[in-house]
């Protein structure tokens, strides 16, 4: 069992959101190997999204207990005990954080929370402003000083600090839906529909649903998600709105007719073509025998003795059948040949798309690796005074992945890219992958789809020569 690989996947999972998979992989690698503290503290960051904070606490006890100046876990800790309600001893855990990294942000902006739970605004507030001084885009922090601010009367900035809560990553999906744009209460909206969802408690819903009627009354169509406990009190208020789940449900029925018809439509048309060949092969049969059967009658007047007759007769009737068994082998010839094309078109077409499917494969590997390197590079050695690093994997479009500055105006101002060469799929499988590097010096280097270790190292090599001259050139 490679441990790390599974680590890798693991994150990979935890990053994109897919919890349950990244949960499962850590569980093994903590059962294999119990002191993984990176996994237990990333499993512990799960049960805390979760909810599970008791669970949270019994790992980060072991994980603080082996490492007692883990960053990271402690300030995890912290956010377990405030989820259970423990306030003073969460700020005891941001406390001895910040003690060992003063600038540790997510520790501030969390030290805040806590206090903002004891009713201590001030200095919430002043723990906010402080984490947005050290890193001005945590978005957590200025939505939590927004809050305060608003709890204090400052409704000005409090509600513009506010809106930042859109730009925190797992809210994002709350705001959109479907492409749609918000509303602001500018643009006329007759005839067209509203979107309105929830998103705070049920009492800020019920505040806010008498607005309701004045959209109602802009001539908008209103659509709701909102929860069941609401939907009784929602329906008093007389106003025309349909749920989102049922115009789901509508719009399904509506997709299952439209399919159901095509497909009687389709079923009518198979019956009728074959009603149709049916007709046409008895049709040719009856004129065959009908032109056989005039042509033996003809020959029975020109034919003088009765065994020369039969003999004729014989030899025609032996004919027509002959033409009836060609003709019905020329049928099935035809059928074979159609169906025996259709395969090899279908098996070209498979071969093709194996073929782009192993090129992608090719760098695969290596994007991946190129991720982890850049979110290992920005996460650790980035600091505010230099924009970071940003991996671009184009692989799907354009058969290339590249790592350039965030601040660069185009990938082509890339540092390092990462490509085959060739004319079409089967030439490409054939060239290895080749590397090009700007850190420096123009400088291009190949690599076979085994060396992505070799690979990783020398990028990593460039990267860091790169850091090095900047550094010399600042100071």
């Amino acid at each position: 069992m490679n441990l790390e690989l599974i680590f890798k996947k693991a994150l990979k999972f935890h990053l994109e959101g897919k919890l349950k998979i990244a949960e499962d992989l850590y569980k093994k690698i903590v059962k294999k190997k119990p002191d993984a503290l990176i996994a237990l503290n990333n499993l512990a960051s799960i049960q805390n999204v979760k909810y599970n904070y008791n669970e949270a606490i019994k790992i980060l006890r072991n994980v603080i207990n082996l490492k007692p100046d883990y960053l990271e876990a402690i300030n995890n800790n912290g956010i377990a005990l405030n989820g259970i309600g423990n306030h003073e001893e969460a700020i005891l855990n941001y406390e001895k954080a910040l003690r060992l990294k003063p600038d540790f942000d997510s520790a501030i902006n969390n030290l805040g929370k806590c206090q903002i739970s004891l009713n201590l605004l001030e200095k919430a507030s002043e723990n906010f402003e402080k984490a947005l001084k050290i890193n001005p885009s945590n978005h957590k922090a200025r939505w939590n000083l927004g809050f305060v601010q608003l709890l204090k009367g400052n409704f000005k900035d409090g509600w513009k600090n506010y809106e930042y809560r859109k730009r925190i990553k797992k809210n994002k999906n709350l705001f959109l839906a479907d492409n749609a744009k918000e509303w602001f209460g500018t643009n006329i909206i007759t005839n067209k529909s509203i979107y309105i969802y929830t998103e705070q408690g049920l009492g800020d819903y019920i505040q806010f649903s008498r607005y309701l009627i004045l959209i109602n009354k802009l001539g908008a169509k209103i659509i709701l998600d909102t929860p069941q406990s609401l939907r009784n009190i929602i329906e008093t208020i007389g106003v025309d709105f349909d749920y989102l789940e049922k115009l789901k449900i509508k719009q399904t029925k509506r997709d299952i007719q439209n399919l159901e018809k095509l497909l009687k439509q389709e079923r009518k048309f198979a019956e009728k073509k074959e009603r149709d060949r049916e007709k046409f092969r008895l049709q040719l049969i009856k004129d065959i025998k009908l032109d056989e059967r005039k042509k033996i009658y003809q020959l029975k007047d020109h034919l003088w003795k009765v065994g020369d007759r039969f003999a004729v007769i014989r030899q025609k009737y032996q004919e027509y059948r002959q033409k009836i068994r060609e003709k019905q082998l020329e049928e099935l010839e035809v059928r074979r040949k159609s169906r025996e094309e259709a395969r090899v078109i279908l098996e070209a077409e498979k071969a093709e798309n194996a073929l782009k499917q192993k090129l992608v494969e090719r760098l695969e590997r290596f994007s991946r690796n190129m991720k982890s390197i850049v979110f290992q590079i920005n996460k650790r050695y980035i600091t505010k005074k230099r924009s970071p690093l940003r991996f671009i994997d184009n692989i799907s479009e354009s058969g290339e992945c590249l790592i350039r500055n965030d601040d660069a105006p185009t990938d082509k101002d890339y540092l390092i890219l990462l490509y085959i060469e060739g004319e079409d799929v089967t030439q490409r499988l054939k060239n290895p992958i080749c590397l090009d590097d700007k850190t420096d010096i123009v400088n291009a280097k190949n690599f076979q789809p085994k060396d992505i270790f070799e690979a990783s190292d020398y990028i990593i090599d460039r990267l860091a020569v790169m850091f090095d001259k900047e550094r010399k050139l600042k100071k």
